[in-house]
């Protein structure tokens, strides 16, 4: 029997709500909600490292 595994899948959701920085790090993540009812940790484009990170 033959097992295979598939490439995870990335999903797209919406930011619906920012609810905090996160005041660790250099990169300056941020705590939000989305549109499929979880919460994520997110790091916006070109905070705070600029575009390295």
């Amino acid at each position: 029997m033959s097992t295979s595994t598939l490439p995870p899948q990335l999903r797209t959701v919406q930011v619906t709500r920012y609810r905090m920085p996160l005041r660790e790090g250099g990169s300056l993540p941020a705590l939000a909600d989305a549109d499929d009812g979880f919460s994520y940790v997110v790091k916006f484009k070109g905070a705070g490292q600029r575009e390295k990170a």
